[in-house]
């Protein structure tokens, strides 16, 4: 089996340095970072990084062993004869190197959550890479920890009945419930959103030349989104580190950003004692590597694929037009054009 060349594009602390303050966990393992996981990937070496920062790159290169650093991205995958490129860089920025490297031979991408800033990137990046035919692997890993593999496995099973409704967390839109409507999409089989209601706290949008536009952030005080299949997510004050799904005959939560999970089934009056879901704690980003090399080598849509990626960045964009409309209800598909600004991630 063939060595995949791999380049790094943004050398900020998910590149790699996330690694020295990620706390033990039950559901995953260091490392987290791109570039540590890599080196402990069969089959891959990271030879070359890009970052418009030449003191942080330098130092990156020096800690990692990477041998080649380049200010510009372009040159970087334009020398290098590179398989795979990690894009870390902040969202923003990450829609211009997604289809450089789609356009000039990248077999496979891995690109961070949000996979990009606006409607127009999505449908560029979505177009780039099936006509390029690149597999892209999404940021959101939490579909490949231990604990929502289980959580999952007993949902398909119908130990509980069917899923009704899923309950997350309140965060910032785009850094924090991008990861969870992937988690939600991940544990009800991936289905396909009818509508989203929103609102959303401090957020300012304004239309700039045919552009929703919003600055920053927001955090998302409320929001439902209704599946097509007929279960909802609802983004509510649950906790920090908090998840729940509700079914039929019972439920399942997890605590401590999916540190423990329970399984509870419902009586006609209280519930039944908590039936703890045991599992053993992987590296999230060390099995996204693999998915994505296993989808480069079959051609197969890898378990965190693009059309995944669009999926959960329309919800996205879907709740920052409803919240724009008042909360009214956003359907699918929609076509209002929508742009992120001065997110600071």
């Amino acid at each position: 089996m063939s060595c995949y060349r791999v380049g790094v594009i943004g050398t900020g602390r998910v590149s790699g340095p996330i690694d020295d303050t990620i706390r033990p966990h039950s559901d995953w393992k260091a490392p987290y970072g791109h570039v540590t996981a890599y080196q402990q990937a069969p089959d891959t070496e990271v030879v070359a990084a890009a970052d418009v920062d030449e003191e942080i790159l330098s130092a990156w290169c020096s800690r990692y062993g990477v041998a080649h650093g380049y200010a510009d991205y372009r040159e970087m995958i334009e020398k290098e004869q590179l398989d795979i490129v990690s894009v870390t860089t902040r969202t923003e920025a990450r829609a211009e190197p997604i289809l450089f490297a789609a356009n000039h031979g990248m077999r496979g991408i891995y690109a961070e959550k949000a996979l990009c800033a606006s409607t127009d990137e999505l449908a560029a990046i979505a177009d780039r890479c099936r006509r390029n035919k690149v597999a892209l692997e999404y940021g959101p890993m939490r579909r490949f920890y231990a604990g929502y593999q289980k959580a999952h496995d007993v949902l398909a099973s119908g130990t509980l009945g069917a899923p009704r409704a899923i309950l997350t967390p309140s965060y910032e839109l785009f850094n924090g419930v991008s990861h969870l409507i992937d988690e939600a999409l991940y544990l009800l089989d991936d289905p396909r959103p009818a509508y989203v209601c929103a609102e959303l706290e401090s957020a300012v949008t304004t239309h700039v030349d045919g552009e929703l536009v919003v600055t920053g952030d927001p955090f998302v005080r409320f929001a439902v989104v209704q599946f097509q299949s007929g279960e909802r997510m609802i983004v509510t004050d649950l906790g920090p580190g908090e998840f729940q799904v509700t079914c039929e005959e019972g439920l399942i939560h997890s605590s401590g950003d999916s540190e423990r999970w329970v399984m509870r089934r419902f009586k006609k009056m209280g519930l039944e004692n908590e039936t703890e879901i045991s599992f053993s704690g992987v590296s999230g980003t060390v099995a996204k590597i693999r998915d994505l090399i296993e989808s480069i080598e079959s051609g197969e849509p890898g378990l965190s694929n693009l059309d995944l990626a669009v999926k959960g960045m329309e919800i996205c964009f879907a709740m920052v037009v409803s919240h724009h409309m008042n909360g009214a209800r956003v359907e699918f598909p929609f076509d209002t054009r929508v742009r992120m600004i001065d997110s600071r991630m």
